[in-house]
């Protein structure tokens, strides 16, 4: 069995509060002494497969995934024998660590957290929750093994990009499934509304995938939908269908599209639907709209 290779990335020195560790090994090992008790340790599994297990809880995970567990309880951990080399990252986040600094943002914290903080039983039966990992988070890797700053400002930029993945994965209800936990932050909805735009607009010919965008975004779907809706005045399904009739509009506008070839191109497959769309959000038919634009310019 080869041997494990562990490197320390970085810490929070010597308060202990958190440490970032990368792990890779080419074999089926045991690593549940790395896996402490009440804390919170992220995980970011970029390739090899293993499971996280403790009492009756466990937890399969897979390469490209991102997972969270805590319980008060022993951790079991253990890589599986895979074809693939085993590459993975963990955050460690002690809860004391996480009660000093979320101490005046305990309205902002979802119940899972906040249970998980201050109730002993809670803390006992534990939480483990795992995903899909978004190109984001890949890139997030990425940086957290070759920060983008220079040596001497490491260990700034590591404080500042740990409180950042504390409010990303943990205060913004990312990992937590029930709908009313957490408030999210204005700014933060903001955000992510204006990248859900950008999105759209990279995506335009694609069907919407709410759940695809909200894992592009790292947010739960509930909350993508409600925030950009608040903020908007449109649902996403209303926002693409006029970021289409106005790409649409613009390809008529050229003289080098006829209205078939605009439709597709705005990601219609139905003329007689593109039509009935394009006659919603503008107030006339494509065709009409063309001739015009083009005798005018």
């Amino acid at each position: 069995m080869n041997a494990l290779h562990r490197e320390q990335i970085a810490s929070d020195g010597p308060a202990a509060g958190w440490k970032l560790v990368y792990y890779s090994s080419a074999s089926m090992l045991d690593w549940s002494s790395y896996l402490e008790k009440n804390q919170f340790h992220l995980i970011w599994n970029t390739s090899g497969a293993g499971i996280i297990f403790s009492g009756d809880i466990r937890m399969s995970v897979t390469a490209s995934t991102f997972s969270v567990c805590f319980t008060g309880e022993h951790i079991q951990a253990s890589r599986l024998d895979d074809r693939d080399r085993h590459e993975w990252t963990v955050l460690s986040i002690s809860k004391s660590w996480l009660e000093r600094h979320l101490a005046d943002h305990l309205s902002q914290l979802g119940k899972q957290i906040h249970d998980l903080l201050y109730d002993e039983r809670t803390q006992q039966k534990g939480w483990y929750e795992m995903r899909s990992m978004t190109l984001i988070e890949k890139d997030l890797v990425r940086d957290l093994l070759d920060p983008p700053a220079s040596k001497v400002v490491h260990d700034l930029w590591y404080q500042a990009k740990v409180k950042e993945i504390v409010y990303t994965q943990l205060l913004n209800d990312n990992m937590v499934s029930e709908r009313g936990a957490g408030v999210v932050h204005p700014k933060l909805k903001q955000i992510k509304v204006e990248q859900a735009q950008s999105w759209l607009r990279e995506n335009i010919t694609e069907p919407l995938d709410l759940n695809r965008l909200a894992q592009h975004l790292t947010w739960s779907p509930y909350h993508l939908s409600r925030s950009f809706k608040q903020l908007t005045g449109r649902t996403l399904s209303e926002q693409l269908r006029i970021m289409r009739a106005d790409y649409a509009a613009e390809l008529l506008e050229t003289g080098s599209y006829n209205v078939t070839e605009a439709a597709m191109a705005a990601g219609y497959s139905s003329l007689s639907h593109f039509t009935k769309i394009f006659v919603r959000e503008k107030g006339i038919k494509p065709s009409v709209y063309m001739r015009k634009r083009v005798r005018r310019a």
